[in-house]
């Protein structure tokens, strides 16, 4: 059972491009909703006079715009001053992504202690993906601070950042910072991050959630729904999962 709860090594890479890709697609998302009363256009026009006039989240928006070409001329270096500026007016949002610039050297100089700074700003900005990436940068440390990774997990977790839910059910499961048999020291905390990082996205979580039920370590649960989990995962392509139900993973 163990073996089964070790998990991969962080992708870092793939992580920071996801939760980019997260940040255009809920700004395309909010443009849509107000397609009836403006157009992308006026959105930038909107956004450039909200930022004029100091205010953080135009500044955020207009560089959000300006990085992906979405109704303005796409400019790397203007976006990125764009998200100092709203930065500096402590737009957390802003912050977390001019750490992304600086961790991978795109339009600035590769920094990653200045991209570490601006995680550990926006985290304790109540930015939670600010949190995950500190605690990214925290793990590949050579004597990574056990203690101080599962703490800002936590709070990414506790803001319902499911990815975050699933590393810190991770390291529990592989109990990094203790020698004790994790799912006898705390299976149903165990079962509870599972639980929320498999609501919240993370279908691998749910597999494991349905693992922890089936040799009783988590909340009791029927056949039915048991198999509703694998089904999530296997789709997932968690291969226990699929084996669970006897199929191939996609």
């Amino acid at each position: 059972m163990t073996a089964r709860h070790t998990p991969s090594q962080p992708r870092h890479r793939a992580t920071s491009h996801a939760l980019l890709t997260t940040t255009v697609t809920l700004l395309l998302l909010t443009l849509h909703a107000h397609a009836q009363t403006t157009t992308p256009e006026q959105a930038a026009m909107d956004a450039r006079v909200a930022c004029d006039e100091g205010r953080a989240a135009g500044c955020y928006d207009l560089a959000v715009m300006t990085e992906h070409g979405v109704a303005v001329d796409a400019d790397l270096p203007a976006a990125v001053s764009l998200l100092r500026q709203a930065c500096r007016l402590d737009d957390q949002r802003a912050c977390f992504a001019l750490g992304e610039h600086f961790a991978a050297g795109a339009g600035v100089a590769l920094d990653p202690g200045r991209a570490r700074g601006l995680f550990e700003h926006a985290c304790n900005g109540v930015e939670p993906r600010g949190c995950e990436r500190l605690a990214m940068m925290l793990q590949a440390e050579p004597t990574p601070d056990a203690a101080r990774i599962n703490e800002v997990l936590t709070r990414a977790c506790d803001a319902s950042l499911a990815t975050s839910c699933l590393m810190l059910a991770d390291r529990l499961a592989q109990q990094v910072d203790s020698p004790v048999d994790p799912l006898q020291l705390d299976p149903l905390k165990l079962a509870t991050l599972y639980e929320r990082a498999c609501v919240g996205g993370e279908h691998r979580a749910c597999g494991l959630l349905a693992e922890l039920a089936v040799t009783g370590q988590g909340e009791a649960l029927q056949d039915a729904q048991v198999a509703g989990l694998h089904t999530l995962a296997c789709e997932a392509n968690y291969l226990p999962s699929c084996k669970a139900l006897g199929r191939k993973a996609t």
